[in-house]
């Protein structure tokens, strides 16, 4: 999987209990061994639709036929884990 592929992670200054809208935001775009690390707290997410089309036209010409995706991995770490009863 080429590393440009799919949007990118977008990162915000604004807590989920947070009355104000976020004021600021970070866009960091998929790469090849590319770690993006931010406090889990903030409102973050992952921006739809983007794909390196040239490398898509690049292997249709060659007869490969991909549709490529983004494969992300998440890990967290808390201080204190606190599970409440669901």
């Amino acid at each position: 999987i080429q590393g440009e592929v799919g949007g990118p992670t977008l990162v915000t200054d604004q807590r989920i209990s947070d009355r104000k809208l976020a004021s600021k935001g970070w866009l960091c775009f998929p790469a090849v061994n590319r770690i993006c690390m931010f406090d889990g707290t903030l409102l973050h997410m992952v921006v739809p639709g983007r794909q390196d089309t040239q490398f898509i036209e690049t292997l249709k010409q060659e007869g490969i036929d991909r549709n490529e995706r983004r494969v992300t991995v998440m890990i967290s770490f808390w201080k204190e884990l606190h599970i409440q009863d669901g």
